[in-house]
């Protein structure tokens, strides 16, 4: 559970699984095979249900893999599906996320 002004993200780590790439019939895999699905459950998001979000999945190399924006959030409790969204290798990663409160269309720093 992350938590930050009132606002708290779950991220459903058992809802990680690898997609089947079926067999195996050349020297070259199936590159879907060497990604994982990624289900964000976010809760109580009341302050930000008509502000764009944005995340992130961010690599050991500080690189970022995927990202999503849901513009607007559009609701209070919201779940994010993103297949394919987290690569097997260059891990461990992180999620990087934000409501974009200021309506900047983007993420500006934190708030002194």
């Amino acid at each position: 559970m992350v938590s930050a002004s009132g606002c708290f993200a779950v991220v459903d780590v058992d809802r990680f699984h690898t997609v089947d790439a079926g067999p195996v019939t050349s020297a070259i895999r199936n590159p879907f095979g060497a990604y994982l699905d990624l289900k964000l459950s976010l809760v109580g998001m009341t302050p930000h249900v008509s502000q764009l979000f944005e995340y992130r999945i961010i690599d050991a190399s500080n690189l970022i893999q995927s990202r999503g924006v849901v513009n607007p959030l559009g609701g209070v409790d919201v779940t994010v599906n993103a297949p394919l969204s987290i690569p097997k290798e260059n891990g461990p990663f992180h999620l990087d996320f934000y409501a974009d409160v200021n309506g900047s269309g983007g993420y500006d720093g934190l708030a002194a």
